[in-house]
C-alpha cells in the first residue's frame, strides 16, 4: 500500500537538491533570466509610453500604435491608462468627433478612475479626473466631491496649483463657499505667472470680480485696475 510523501522528507529532499552545485546553478541562472525578461518588460513599456507621448491626437491620426503596444505589453499600469485617457480627451475635443465627445470623455474619466484605484495617492489622476468632469458639466454634487477629495489628498502639492485653481474659476459657482475661500486663499501664494494667468482664466468666465474684491487690495490693485 503507497502512502503519501511526508512533508518534511519532500522539504529536505527540494533542500539538498539545491544546495548541489549544478542545482544552485540553475536556479540562480532561471533567477537571472526572469529579472532580465521584468527589466526588459519595463524598459518596453516606458519606451512605448515615450513614443505615445509625442503623437497628439488629430482627425489624421485618431489611432495610436505606440499606445496600443504599450497596452498589450503591460498588465494594469496605471500609466498607460493615464496616457490613454489623454489620448481619449484629446481626440474629444477634435471637431471631427464632436458627435463622439460624451463618450470619449467617459472612456476616458473611467480609465482615470482605473488609474487611481491602481495608485491612489498620486493627486495629478484624481486632477485630470476633475478636468473630464468639468469637460462634461457634472453636476455640483459630484463636482464638489471631487474638489474635496484632491484638496485633501494633496493640500501641500504646489505642483496641482495652476491647473486646479483653473478647474476652480471655470465651474466657480459649483464650489462651496468654502472651498472657493480655500482657492482664494491658495491664490495668495502661487508665483506671479500662475496668478496672473489664473486672473486671465477668472476673466474669460466673468468672474474677475471675485479676485479683485476678495483679495487684499495690496495684492490686487495693479492687475484690477488695469482692467
Amino acid at each position: 500500500m503507497m502512502t503519501a510523501p511526508n512533508k518534511g522528507s519532500l522539504m529536505s529532499a527540494v533542500t539538498s537538491a539545491l544546495l548541489k552545485p549544478k542545482s544552485l546553478l540553475i536556479a540562480l541562472v532561471f533567477l537571472l533570466l526572469l529579472l532580465c525578461l521584468l527589466a526588459a518588460q519595463v524598459f518596453a513599456v516606458s519606451a512605448a509610453l515615450y513614443f505615445s507621448k509625442q503623437q497628439v491626437a488629430s482627425a489624421e491620426q485618431p489611432a495610436n500604435t505606440w499606445l496600443d503596444v504599450a497596452e498589450l505589453i503591460s498588465v494594469s499600469n496605471p500609466e498607460v491608462l493615464h496616457t490613454r485617457a489623454n489620448f481619449l480627451r484629446q481626440k474629444a475635443l477634435l471637431p471631427e468627433f464632436s458627435e463622439q465627445r460624451t463618450a470619449l470623455l467617459q472612456q476616458a474619466l473611467a480609465l482615470w478612475g482605473r488609474a487611481v484605484e491602481i495608485r491612489p495617492l498620486w493627486p495629478y489622476y484624481w486632477l485630470s479626473e476633475l478636468n473630464t468632469m468639468v469637460l462634461l458639466d457634472a453636476d455640483a454634487v459630484d463636482f464638489q466631491a471631487k474638489v474635496e477629495q484632491v484638496i485633501q489628498l494633496a493640500p501641500n502639492e504646489r505642483g496641482l496649483d495652476k491647473q486646479l485653481l483653473e478647474l476652480a474659476f471655470y465651474d466657480w459657482d459649483k464650489l462651496t463657499a468654502e472651498q472657493q475661500q480655500w482657492m482664494l486663499d491658495r491664490l495668495l501664494i502661487v508665483p506671479g505667472r500662475t496668478f496672473n494667468y489664473v486672473f486671465s482664466v477668472a476673466e474669460k468666465f466673468n468672474k474677475q470680480s471675485v479676485i479683485c474684491t476678495r483679495l487684499p487690495y495690496k495684492k490686487v490693485k495693479r492687475i484690477c485696475r488695469a482692467r
